[in-house]
C-alpha cells in the first residue's frame, strides 16, 4: 500500500530541506527539479521500508530526478508502480564513481549503518568536513 502525500506542503518542505542543506552549493533561485538525487540503501524495494518506496515516488512523480545506489540485491523485492533507475555497487570506490558518472547533487540515506560507505566520499569532497 502506498500513501498519498499532500503534493503542496510535502513540496514545499522538500524543497526547503534542500535549500537548507544545500545553501552553499545553490543559488537560492535554482529549479529544485534539477537537483539529482542519490538514494543509498542497503536494498530497494522492500517490504520492510515502504516508507522508502513512498518518498522516492513522490519525488519522481513531482519531477524529481532520483536515482538509487543499492548495496545488496533484496531478497524479497517488492514491485514497485514507477519508474526509477536502481544501481548496484560493491564497495565505496564503485559507489564514488557512480556518484561521480551521475553527476549526482545531493546524497541521501536513511539508515546510519550506511554512513560509513558515504563518510570518506564526503571526506574527499569536502576538505573542511569534520
Amino acid at each position: 500500500m502506498y500513501i498519498e502525500l499532500s503534493t503542496s506542503w510535502q513540496k514545499q518542505l522538500i524543497e526547503k530541506r534542500i535549500m537548507h542543506l544545500s545553501k552553499n552549493l545553490f543559488h537560492e533561485n535554482s529549479n529544485f527539479n534539477n537537483i539529482h538525487i542519490a538514494y543509498v540503501l542497503h536494498g530497494f524495494p522492500i517490504h520492510s521500508e515502504t516508507f522508502v518506496v513512498n518518498e522516492i515516488k513522490w519525488l519522481k512523480k513531482n519531477g524529481y530526478n532520483v536515482t538509487v545506489f543499492i548495496k545488496d540485491e533484496p531478497y524479497k523485492p517488492i514491485k514497485i508502480d514507477f519508474d526509477v533507475d536502481i544501481l548496484k555497487f560493491n564497495n565505496i570506490q564503485e559507489l564514488e564513481e557512480l556518484l561521480i558518472e551521475y553527476g549526482i547533487d545531493l546524497i541521501h540515506t536513511h539508515f546510519q549503518t550506511m554512513l560509513k560507505y558515504l563518510k570518506s566520499y564526503v571526506e574527499s569532497m569536502l576538505p573542511n568536513y569534520q
